[in-house]
């Protein structure tokens, strides 16, 4: 779709398929596409999956992704939004801790990011924030995933939200952690029914 397609009234959720910023500098077709719903919309918060896919030449690949991360961070101060990137980790030993440098490209991708939070599958299930530039506050934090409700939950508070969504055609596991007593809360209330 165009964006000019779009309905004229504010809306909370806008989503752009990057198909439709197809030239030769996607970035700055990306960006566009952006100032234009944080100017229409009044759009808040924006996601670029991923920034190797926005950028088209492998021509001075660093440089590139250093300048397109400025412009991002640039644009947020502007619009006062917020704009998550994600960007894949180099190949590393399996049982290396991820860090800012395992950043795969250019240091700049860490080093203008205000967050940098990684999502790790192996050897324990979690989210690893190494960088928070606004309260400092860093470390691992266990998580769960829950395929009934497809949501990722933090593993000792449990996943107490029962969500209207329609599960029809999912197999939904015997044991959900919302059953499971590891995961449970004792703070005096049941368990809702799933």
């Amino acid at each position: 779709r165009d964006l000019h397609s779009f309905p004229t009234r504010r809306s909370s959720n806008l989503a752009i398929d990057n198909s439709i910023v197809q030239d030769e500098k996607q970035t700055d077709s990306i960006l566009k596409v952006f100032e234009a719903c944080a100017r229409r919309y009044g759009c808040k918060l924006y996601l670029v999956d991923n920034l190797m896919s926005a950028l088209c030449s492998p021509d001075e690949e660093n440089k590139a992704q250093a300048r397109f991360t400025a412009q991002l961070k640039a644009f947020a101060g502007k619009y006062k939004a917020h704009v998550i990137m994600v960007a894949h980790p180099r190949k590393e030993k399996v049982d290396a801790v991820f860090t800012n440098d395992s950043i795969s490209g250019s240091s700049a991708i860490s080093n203008l990011a205000d967050n940098v939070i990684n999502v790790e599958k192996t050897p324990t299930k979690g989210i690893r924030v190494t960088k928070n530039r606004d309260f400092g506050v860093t470390g691992f934090i266990n998580t769960c995933y829950d395929p009934a409700n497809r949501r990722i939950f933090q593993y000792n508070t449990g996943d107490k939200i029962v969500y209207g969504w329609d599960h029809s055609g999912i197999n939904i596991p015997e044991n959900q952690a919302i059953t499971l007593e590891e995961f449970s809360i004792d703070d005096g209330t049941q368990t809702p029914p799933i």
